[in-house]
C-alpha cells in the first residue's frame, strides 16, 4: 500500500509503498478502512493496523480515493464513506 496526497495538480508519497501481510493478493477481497479522529487518519486492511497519519494541511474538507497501478483489473464493492 501507498498513501499519496494529491494538491494542486502533484501528488506526492505520504507513506511510501509497504508491503503488509494484513493485504490479501490476487483476487481475494480486502476489507479497506480509514478512521479519522481529529487530525489523525488511522488506516487498517481486513482489521489489521497498518499506520497512522496526521493531516497536518487541514484536509477534512477533501476527497477520498482508491486507485492502483500495474494491474489489469480491479474490483470494488460495497464501498461506503461515513461521518
Amino acid at each position: 500500500y501507498e498513501i499519496v496526497k494529491h494538491k494542486d495538480g502533484v501528488q506526492s508519497s505520504v507513506v511510501t509503498k509497504t508491503k503488509s501481510s494484513a493485504l490479501r493478493p490476487g483476487s481475494a477481497p480486502n476489507l479497506l478502512e480509514v478512521r479519522i479522529r481529529g487530525t489523525e487518519l488511522s488506516f487498517y486492511a481486513n482489521g489489521q493496523f497498518l499506520t497512522k497519519i496526521n493531516d497536518t494541511e487541514n484536509y477534512r474538507k477533501g476527497r477520498a480515493g482508491l486507485y492502483t497501478s500495474d494491474v489489469h483489473e480491479v474490483a470494488f464493492d460495497d464501498l461506503s464513506i461515513n461521518r
